[in-house]
């Protein structure tokens, strides 16, 4: 297969697949800023954020501000909630049975298990929708997200975009406001009431050094200001959805590939097994960075599985960029998908398998191969638009995984075939061993179905 490096998608739109070309676009020095695409999810003019403003100057102040909730104190802060979340999650998992438990989605389970953590987080309050008992209003939240991302990815990428932004101040983010689906609705008043709350209580010595104490202490840099409740609501919503949709997906998709090889399954549970001797001595720290195997598991089902699969929209500045010899001029949308990077056979051998094995040096695999893979690999992105979580991020993906197969035996449930609660496409069918999604901005997938056990 010939390798093209460089493809028009859209009339104005340019996929660049190789590393250098990603840096090119990415990093700190990149001619570039965020593309419109990213205008349309303000719901009014005070709700600007580092994520949908495409003004570099914004972007940078807002970017500021949103870095006091992820510093490493307040990241090494969050772990004991982390893990009080993800040792209940267990639990129910289980069903409270020595016996193989029911069938689990694990889409479902784990985006449960991620909401309730962020918003706890957040607020010192979770939405408590991984518990089984009572009628939670929430517990339709993530998929409510989804039907939300969807709507405004398709807007997105529509020729209707210029004409969607010119209508936004004019009635139409009132209109978006009504039509958003109820799980949106909910969370918007969540954090609505959670920020009054807050604001309410402020002077309460008793108060947790939660996310959101430090987002409503922050000062405009460049006023000394505090920020309109607006923009923290948005900054709140934000952090809500891409911190929990995104660690959720990994951790389902962990868990889709590993009880698919036994060989891969085994040698995971065996390195955390006789790593800890009992799930409290899972915290983040040396000793969990020494389970390279874990890691190198996380890394190679984001790999196939990337959470953001498509590009991040970018516009060129002027005068224009170079990228591989090619010259772009200013206005020109570009941007590297990360599902067809990933699984560029130029920079990964046999692209299609998970092998966590290709990310350690050994048993035939070189320096130059980790290496080479590492290049075509940004999980968590570059440059001043890099995730600000990523550090929040992997701690809670290792420790849920960690946790979770120390405890737990997990296996796809008798009789169930590779795949097959994923039929809905050509490609799908030819190949069921892999993890299939939908792009929509994050990924929207289906499955695993697995059981779990106790170990022991």
């Amino acid at each position: 297969m010939p390798f093209c490096d460089i493809f028009r998608f859209h009339p104005n739109g340019i996929l660049v697949n190789a590393p250098d070309g990603y840096r090119s676009i990415h990093g700190n020095k990149a001619n570039v800023k965020k593309g419109k695409f990213y205008d349309i999810f303000p719901k009014n003019k005070l709700s600007i954020t580092s994520f949908n403003t495409s003004d570099p100057v914004i972007h940078s102040q807002k970017r500021r501000t949103l870095n006091f909730a992820f510093t490493d104190k307040t990241v090494c802060s969050a772990e004991k909630f982390i893990a009080a979340h993800i040792d209940r999650w267990v639990e129910i998992l289980c069903d409270g049975k020595e016996d193989w438990s029911e069938e689990k989605d694990m889409v479902e389970r784990s985006d449960e298990l991620i909401f309730d953590i962020i918003s706890d987080l957040l607020f010192g309050k979770s939405l408590d929708i991984k518990e089984r008992q009572g009628d939670n209003p929430f517990k339709d939240v993530p998929k409510s997200i989804l039907s939300y991302m969807k709507l405004m990815y398709l807007i997105g990428q529509s020729p209707v975009l210029n004409v969607w932004l010119r209508l936004k101040p004019h009635g139409l983010d009132m209109l978006m406001k009504l039509i958003s689906p109820t799980g949106v609705k909910l969370l918007f008043d969540f954090i609505e009431d959670g920020i009054r709350h807050r604001k309410a209580t402020s002077n309460e010595k008793s108060q947790r050094k939660d996310m959101l104490h430090y987002l409503l202490q922050a000062r405009d840099p460049d006023t000394g200001i505090p920020y309109h409740l607006d923009e923290i609501h948005a900054e709140v919503f934000v952090l809500m959805v891409a911190g929990s949709t995104t660690v959720s997906h990994v951790i389902s998709s962990v868990l889709f590939y590993i009880t698919r090889d036994p060989r891969v399954y085994n040698k995971l549970i065996s390195e955390i097994r006789t790593t800890y001797k009992n799930r409290e001595e899972i915290t983040d720290g040396p000793q969990l960075s020494s389970c390279i195997y874990l890691r190198s598991c996380v890394d190679e089902a984001i790999r196939m599985a990337p959470p953001v699969p498509s590009e991040l929209h970018r516009e060129v500045l002027s005068p224009g960029i170079y990228i591989r010899n090619n010259f772009f001029p200013a206005g020109t949308r570009i941007g590297t998908s990360a599902w067809s990077l990933n699984h560029n056979q130029h920079f990964f051998r046999d692209p299609w398998i998970y092998r966590p094995e290709r990310w350690i040096i050994g048993s035939g695999v070189t320096k130059d191969d980790v290496s080479t893979a590492l290049s075509a690999f940004q999980p968590f992105s570059i440059g001043k638009y890099n995730c600000p979580g990523r550090k929040l991020a992997t701690m809670e993906i290792l420790l849920a995984i960690g946790r979770t197969l120390h405890q737990l035996d997990v296996r796809l449930p008798s009789g169930k075939i590779s795949g097959e609660e994923n039929k809905h496409s050509e490609r799908e069918m030819r190949d069921m061993n892999l993890y299939h999604f939908r792009d929509v901005y994050v990924s929207q997938r289906t499955g695993p179905v697995v059981q779990f056990k106790r170990a022991g």
